[in-house]
């Protein structure tokens, strides 16, 4: 049997034993503790420059990039281009001659309903004075019915008839003493006088008309002349 100082000895050996194993993990971790800061550092480092690395790349693609310039088209995709803009012009060319057709049409129907519907306003202003004239006629055949009457209402038209043309510039040509004027004038016979110039109207037995400056109808007159002598 071990005495007491084996037992202690032994005893001893085996804590030291324990101690230098303990020692031995706590250094071992700790190795493996500042190994694994280092790997990762390492790794930091390492997707820094990487990543720079990249950043200096798509760098060098644009500058790359504009330096050559815009691509030029292949033939193909100049003609595509190309077929594409012709297509957009005959487009637009037919639109416009279908919007000018339309055009002419409108105003083909309305210059034809122009000159169908222009006289719509002179009678309507003459109505009034077809209504007088009737008027007077019925009032003509009563029995009734006196001279100074029917003088009356024929002036009553005349007057609404004259009222009726001049609100659409539609004048009277004075004649009787006036220098005959061949432009508004004609003369269908001559007459001596010794109390009107010679070469002017005598009288008229058709008047004529003017459409502003225009002649509707010349006014039908006779002319003086100088009376002859006789011996």
């Amino acid at each position: 049997m071990l005495d007491s100082d084996q037992m202690d000895k032994k005893e001893e050996m085996a804590n030291s034993s324990s101690e230098n194993l303990e020692d031995q993990k706590a250094n071992k971790a700790s190795h493996d503790e500042g190994t694994a800061e280092e790997t990762a550092a390492e790794q930091k480092v390492e997707g820094a420059a990487a990543e720079e690395e990249t950043q200096q790349e798509a760098q060098d693609t644009i500058e790359d990039a504009k330096a050559e310039g815009p691509k030029e088209p292949t033939p193909e995709e100049k003609l595509e281009q190309a077929q594409a803009q012709i297509k957009k012009l005959q487009d637009r060319v037919l639109r416009l001659n279908a919007e000018f057709e339309n055009y002419k049409k409108r105003m083909a129907k309305e210059n034809a309903d122009r000159f169908k519907y222009y006289h719509t306003e002179l009678v309507k202003e003459l109505l009034p004075a077809l209504d007088s004239l009737e008027h007077a006629i019925d009032h003509g055949q009563k029995e009734n019915a006196t001279v100074e009457a029917m003088l009356e209402g024929i002036q009553m038209v005349y007057k609404l008839n004259q009222e009726a043309l001049e609100k659409f510039s539609i004048t009277r040509i004075e004649a009787v003493g006036k220098e005959f004027d061949p432009s508004v004038h004609q003369a269908i016979g001559t007459v001596e006088s010794d109390t009107i110039p010679a070469n002017h109207v005598v009288d008229e037995f058709q008047v004529g008309y003017l459409l502003h400056d225009r002649v509707i109808r010349p006014t039908m007159v006779r002319v003086a002349k100088k009376q002859e002598t006789k011996e």
